[in-house]
């Protein structure tokens, strides 16, 4: 087993560092630094470090679909998605092999010709959801209504989330849901209660309020950002 050389920890993070970024690390809040060291002439690391290294979620959805071209209109005129490949100019028609759509913020949506690419390909229908807000389930109902796509089902799930499912052109079962109402709140509450959830606040003197602001702006603020006296 390799022997840890080095341990310093000043500062607890909201994601350990990924062990094929050592040896260093770097802490970026006031700047303090977590560095860790290990012998690599052993393969077998110590357990302190077997924890499998974090991601961010899941980057690239794939559906397989009869027509790249086809498929890609209709989540442009449904979701507002737009082609990111092949890039304009290209052209995208029944051909198409491939065609990548941005599918909101942080996800592509993976648009195959069935038989299209010799190392994946897949048959039949899938289930693909997409998240929205829960003032906008309605507005989802009379958008889908007004373009002529029959809703084929409603679903409120356990914890207060609501759904409609639909089809797209090739058979996938498509389902826009909102979060969950506060029962879910209260049972994540409860959770929390029974220390098995650690919460991650990162606190600043009211002094960097501004610096405070802008971490949670920019989405890098990844629990909550508290302002101390």
């Amino acid at each position: 087993m390799s022997e840890l050389t080095k341990v310093t920890v000043r500062m607890y993070r909201y994601r350990p560092p990924s062990v094929s970024h050592l040896p260093v690390a770097k802490v970026q809040e006031k700047r303090v630094w977590l560095t860790c060291r290990y012998d690599a002439r052993n393969d077998n690391m110590p357990d302190a470090l077997s924890v499998a290294p974090h991601v961010n979620g899941v980057l690239e959805t794939s559906l397989y679909v009869e027509s790249a071209a086809r498929s890609a209109e209709f989540y442009r005129r449904v979701f507002g998605f737009n082609v990111i490949a092949p890039a304009a100019g290209e052209g995208l028609d029944h051909n198409t092999r491939l065609c990548a759509m941005r599918a909101g913020d942080r996800t592509v949506l993976l648009l195959f010709k069935r038989g299209g690419m010799p190392d994946t390909d897949a048959q039949g229908a899938i289930h693909i959801a997409f998240s929205i807000s829960r003032s906008d389930l309605r507005v989802w109902e009379d958008w889908l209504s007004r373009l002529g796509i029959a809703i084929e089902s409603r679903k409120r799930w356990k914890h207060g989330a609501e759904a409609l499912y639909f089809r797209d052109p090739d058979g996938h079962s498509l389902e826009v849901v909102t979060p969950g109402g506060p029962e879910y709140l209260y049972e994540a509450l409860d959770y929390v209660g029974q220390v098995k959830v650690k919460s991650i606040i990162e606190t600043y003197p009211l002094a960097e309020a501004l610096k405070a602001y802008q971490r949670v702006a920019e989405g890098k603020a990844r629990f909550c950002a508290v302002l101390t006296m």
